[in-house]
């Protein structure tokens, strides 16, 4: 670990340098909003600058290698305090900022700053929002507090004007395609797929790059596409989702994703390893049905999103594959 950077921070080094120079100036403010969403590197970012704030060196910080910097890393270190809702937990309540107020209170243990590290701050309730302004108004000596949100549009106006905000920015595709093979040994093909379908997001790519279980679904996806014109096929995908019945959406995004390709030239395609079949995909399917199921897909969508039965909005979807059912009118997306 040289300059302290942490791999995840891929592509952000114009905000790194320039909250360094703000910690270097002493313009980092008493509480700060860290947002964007799963997998864009915010809680990363977090434990970079709780470095930079705990580091002991006087030549660069955070450098990565003082007591201060290691401490942070392994998460031993006694003045920073992470809290992270259970698993499950749907908001933060007026006494969970309480919790917070009253851990605030103590003295740090290694007599310098304290940083408190709220992730998903963006489930705060307004009631818990507004117990939180007096220590934003009036924050204790020596405490730095990040809130860490997916979004902002939840926070109360009070709370954000009276935060430093830093927003995670995007990366673009072929950096992360690099990083993801060159760092963590991602095969070429998986890694410009997951660079591509993350928008911008070095944790998100990486993450899918990892899962094994979307790339055994992608699998499967592409096989029950293959058996959409032939006879009796409707059936057999029904008996071929039904292990997979669990991820659905899923399935149905990644139906989505395949049907793109098969109707786009090689060079945009999101899925190279998978070119020779969907070629004769596109091959055998009119542009015209191909749009149709693309935009069956992109209704079931919307209809599992608005808590539909998802064996009903699955058996709709099917039978406008098959021909059986319409599909509905609306703003018509063309690939």
């Amino acid at each position: 670990m040289d300059t302290g950077q942490m791999p995840a921070l891929i592509g952000q080094q114009e905000l790194l340098d320039a909250m360094r120079s703000a910690i270097s100036a002493g313009r980092i403010g008493h509480a700060l909003i860290l947002s964007g969403p799963a997998g864009s590197g915010k809680y990363t970012l977090a434990l970079w600058l709780t470095q930079a704030l705990m580091c002991q060196s006087r030549t660069e910080i955070p450098c990565g290698r003082c007591p201060g910097c290691k401490k942070v890393r392994s998460g031993n270190h006694a003045d920073v305090k992470i809290i992270e809702p259970g698993k499950g937990v749907k908001s933060l309540k007026v006494e969970d900022v309480e919790q917070l107020q009253h851990a605030m209170t103590n003295r740090a243990y290694e007599g310098g700053r304290r940083v408190f590290i709220l992730r998903s701050a963006h489930l705060l309730t307004p009631q818990a929002q507004n117990k939180l302004l007096k220590t934003l108004e009036e924050p204790p000596p020596g405490v730095t507090l990040m809130l860490l949100a997916d979004h902002t549009a939840p926070l109360l106006p009070t709370v954000v004007s009276r935060c430093q905000q830093i927003r995670m920015r995007r990366v673009n595709a072929g950096q992360i395609e690099s990083a993801l093979r060159e760092r963590w040994n991602i095969p070429e093909a998986r890694a410009r797929h997951a660079a591509q379908a993350c928008d911008g997001w070095v944790g998100s790519a990486l993450g899918l790059a990892q899962d094994e279980e979307y790339w055994m679904l992608r699998q499967a996806a592409l096989e029950m596409l293959e058996q959409v014109d032939k006879p009796g096929g409707i059936m057999r995908i029904i008996t071929m989702a039904e292990p997979y019945k669990a991820q659905w959406p899923r399935l149905i995004t990644i139906w989505q994703g395949l049907l793109r390709d098969a109707a786009l030239s090689v060079e945009s395609r999101m899925h190279p390893d998978l070119a020779a079949r969907l070629s004769a995909l596109g091959a055998r399917f009119s542009g015209e049905k191909i749009q149709k199921m693309w935009w069956s897909c992109h209704q079931a969508q919307q209809r599992l999103a608005g808590n539909a039965n998802a064996a009903l909005v699955m058996d709709w979807l099917l039978s406008t594959w098959e021909g059986r059912d319409e599909i509905g009118s609306g703003d018509w997306r063309p690939l």
